[in-house]
């Protein structure tokens, strides 16, 4: 759609003006970037560790390290932005309480944000996983089937221990534990204890489900 514009591209391989490398290490982004011109080799380049959960999160912060790079910031200075960054406004969150972890990611949702958000938390570690999920709002006519298939979708990672919230996810029939609010789930969980665990909340904006920490 570009055209004959000038373009600046970030990517994974040589082809692209900023190229990065996700390294893996804990549950946060972790990775390595350079530029077409600049060092080759990854062993020598600076590892730019992340307060950000969800590795799907990495092509965001190599688009960050590439505006930076074409305002011309000092590469130290792009680096030392996205280490100390720490997100808020239950965006991609990692919150320890006394009792489990929560990955709050309760800003919004969509069928493929959820997605890649329960793709994400299948793959951490950790056997003691509980998955709180609420209703995708604005979907209309596909409301019904999205939330189906997210369903389906959870059963295909294997994640049992469920909790489904709202109107939609009322009406799959999952065989999941299911809320018709937030207000019922909270009370829920206050009556019934979580501990140890390992949670990701993640929903539309309007199930405010940050409220649910209360009782985590």
């Amino acid at each position: 759609m570009a055209g004959a514009m000038d373009k600046i591209t970030y990517g994974t391989t040589k082809l692209y003006d900023v190229i990065g490398k996700q390294i893996n290490g804990d549950e946060f982004v972790n990775f390595k970037w350079t530029t077409r011109y600049n060092e080759k080799d990854w062993n020598k380049l600076p590892l730019v560790k992340t307060h950000i959960i969800g590795h799907y999160n990495f092509i965001n912060l190599l688009c960050a390290a590439c505006v930076g790079n074409y305002f011309k910031v000092d590469i130290e200075k792009i680096n030392e932005a996205l280490s100390e960054y720490v997100p808020d406004m239950n965006r991609s969150q990692l919150e320890k309480t006394a009792n489990n972890t929560l990955i709050l990611d309760a800003y919004n949702a969509n069928p493929s944000s959820m997605k890649v958000a329960i793709e994400n938390f299948a793959k951490m570690e950790g056997e003691n996983k509980l998955l709180i999920i609420g209703d995708m709002f604005e979907l209309g006519e596909y409301a019904a089937e999205e939330h189906k298939k997210n369903c389906r979708f959870n059963y295909r990672k294997k994640l049992s221990d469920v909790i489904l919230i709202g109107s939609e996810f009322s009406k799959t029939n999952s065989g999941f534990k299911t809320f018709l609010n937030t207000q019922d789930c909270l009370a829920n969980l206050k009556s019934e204890l979580q501990k140890n665990k390992l949670i990701l909340i993640k929903g539309s904006r309007g199930m405010k489900l940050e409220i649910l920490k209360e009782a985590l």
